[in-house]
């Protein structure tokens, strides 16, 4: 990647290769993830979702949505145009992140211009141009960290919601470069318009994008003195904007402001297993752990099993916190120091330490809707880092910018280790987007790096179930259970992979019958939807060869449901084999009462035992 020769040097072909070799590599990136199946939440989301597969009008989606219409929207157009097919869900998800990209891109070099348009006079210094805007575009399309909210296809709300984000600001930018260049004369008018809308867009595609305020005000500090503020009516037009976009608006198309105010107290409230308090000592050690991943992205995985912090006499969340104190303190260290260096003979300096600072301070912004106090029950997701990691990009590349100029190494040398660590990445992406293509191969790998987690085994039970493999389901599917009594997924999962066993014919239900046309139990039927499935646990335990505890089972069963047959027959034929000759003859007692044809059945099949009474 060596500089063009001088013949090619205009800024418009730069600008356009540029452009070319980000969207190049983003393409070698995922070319292989076209066919990645749907996973996990995608069914819940897409598959499964009337909102989406069900909607015949979507102006509906678009007037009478949720909170992430937008991204709604979208699925429901590549559900009208490819059905379930992935590769066209894929395809979009693509052109999303290499539009982010390419957007970022041009973020990156407006940045530049705003610094040298504010603070020094002349022409900028072409190679800082051309450096930091492409590297900064470059790793961020190609970074396998990428791979959670590029290839995740639910997490499309993620990539189009950042897309959003990056063009407000972008609008931002030229609109307040346009203002200090020409005046109300210039483009601000345009700009503003364009900023809205994008800003109007982002709000209603995920929460993460109600930092946006708080970016802009950083944006307006760090690239134009906050001259915007000395100026009464326009600053007040732009506060009353925002306060439309963000607190006004959201509740006329919502509702009403009770619904919205209701909304915004369920997203405040503690969760159930853990409080705001220890959500934010959890965070401040999760947050490490991206800055880990962003420097070294190995081991990565969809589900975490993360410990849970709660106390400051933490060693580790300690360490946590102190590193954070510093990175803020050297963000704000850079940006006094580089107010002396832009205003100084050596403005190119002065400009690389804003933009350290700037990135520092975007990948917290970035980052304080989901890892702050708000309590989410997944504590940690890569794919939260999508938004950050621009900044955190910026602020990399404008640091080797720095260093660079400060060993005085030569430009070839700076190019070369770009081009090393884009091959790097690239490589990493294509063997992480690999083991998304096979669900059980993607299911194994999120359980070898967390075997502890419930819903991890039942996901790759279902997996196995996509392929007729009940026999490894089903131990999956127990274990599930024990780790985690909530794990509903293996709750519904087990009478069907019973069913495939062909076993114990007779002697169970799916519990389908007890479902919603949603896959949800109804509750009017709860008490025997439970019964159910907890005789199906106990024949899943006899299956695995534990039968005490399948015993405990069929007894827990007959309590929730006294008049459910089958765990009554289960229970009386396990104890006739086990030799409870009491449970065996209460059992009997009670299929003769409830059900005598299935209780000749029972007396028969236990007849070589000790005779009943």
């Amino acid at each position: 990647m060596m500089p063009l020769k001088s013949r090619f040097n205009s800024p418009r072909m730069v600008t356009g290769l540029h452009v070319s070799l980000v969207v190049l590599l983003g393409l070698l990136c995922y070319c292989n993830s076209f066919s990645v199946p749907f996973i996990f939440d995608d069914f819940n989301s897409i598959v499964n979702n009337p909102v989406i597969v069900g909607a015949t009008n979507l102006w509906d989606i678009l007037l009478h949505g949720g909170s992430r219409r937008i991204a709604d929207l979208s699925f429901a157009v590549n559900f009208r145009i490819f059905g379930l097919q992935v590769a066209g869900y894929h395809a979009t998800n693509l052109a999303i992140h290499l539009s982010a990209a390419v957007v970022l891109y041009f973020l990156s070099a407006a940045l530049l211009d705003s610094l040298d348009s504010v603070y020094r006079s002349g022409e900028p210094e072409a190679e800082s141009e051309r450096f930091i805007p492409l590297a900064t575009a470059l790793v961020f399309v190609s970074h396998p960290l990428q791979t959670q909210a590029v290839t995740y296809l639910v997490q499309r709300q993620t990539s189009l919601a950042t897309l959003f984000y990056l063009l407000a600001l972008l609008a931002y930018v030229k609109g307040r470069l346009s203002l200090e260049q020409h005046g109300l004369k210039g483009g601000v008018l345009r700009w503003g318009v364009t900023l809205s809308a994008m800003a109007l867009l982002a709000f209603h595609t995920k929460q993460i994008t109600y930092s946006m305020p708080l970016m802009i005000l950083m944006l307006e500090l760090a690239l134009f003195r906050g001259r915007l503020f000395k100026r009464g009516l326009i600053a007040a037009a732009a506060a009353g904007l925002l306060l439309l976009l963000t607190v006004l608006l959201p509740p006329l198309l919502n509702g009403s402001p009770a619904e919205t105010l209701f909304d915004l107290r369920g997203a405040t409230s503690e969760d159930l297993y853990f409080s705001r308090s220890s959500y934010f000592l959890t965070q401040a050690r999760v947050v490490v752990t991206y800055l880990r991943l962003l420097l070294l992205p190995l081991r990565q995985n969809l589900d975490y099993d993360y410990p849970i912090y709660s106390s400051l006499q933490n060693a580790e969340v300690i360490a946590a916190l102190i590193l954070h104190a510093l990175m803020l303190a050297a963000a704000f260290v850079l940006y006094r120091r580089s107010q002396l260096q832009l205003i100084s003979a050596d403005r190119r300096q002065g400009c690389y330490l804003r933009l350290i600072a700037l990135g520092i301070a975007w990948f917290y912004i970035a980052l304080s809707v989901e890892s702050s106090f708000i309590p989410i029950s997944d504590v940690i997701m890569e794919h939260r880092v999508y938004l950050p990691s621009a900044g955190f990009s910026l602020a990399l590349f404008a640091f080797a910018a720095l260093v660079s100029r400060k060993l005085q190494c030569g430009v070839r040398y700076r190019w070369f280790a770009l081009t090393a660590l884009c091959l790097i990445f690239l490589t990493l992406t294509i063997a992480r987007n690999r083991v998304w293509n096979d669900d059980v191969r993607f299911w194994q790998d999120v359980a070898a790096k967390s075997p502890r987690k419930g819903r991890v085994l039942a996901s790759l039970g279902r997996a196995y179930m996509n392929h007729n493999r009940s026999k490894e389901a089903l131990p999956l599917f127990v274990d599930a259970i024990r780790l985690d009594i909530r794990a509903e997924v293996a709750w519904k999962m087990l009478g069907f992979s019973l069913q495939g066993l062909n076993c114990y014919q007779g002697r169970f239900t799916t519990g389908r019958e007890y479902l919603t046309p949603e896959g949800e139990v109804d509750f009017r039927w709860y008490r025997q939807s439970t019964s159910t499935q907890f005789n199906n646990m106990g024949l899943a335990t006899e299956f695995i060869g534990q039968p005490q505890e399948a015993l405990k089972w069929y007894v827990q069963s007959v309590s929730m449901a006294p008049g459910y047959t089958l765990a009554w027959y289960n229970l009386g034929l396990l104890s006739a084999r086990l030799g409870n000759y009491a449970q065996r003859d209460r059992a009997l007692l009670k299929l003769k009462a409830l059900d005598p044809d299935l209780a000749n059945k029972l007396a028969g099949d236990i007849r070589p035992d000790r005779p009943t009474f």
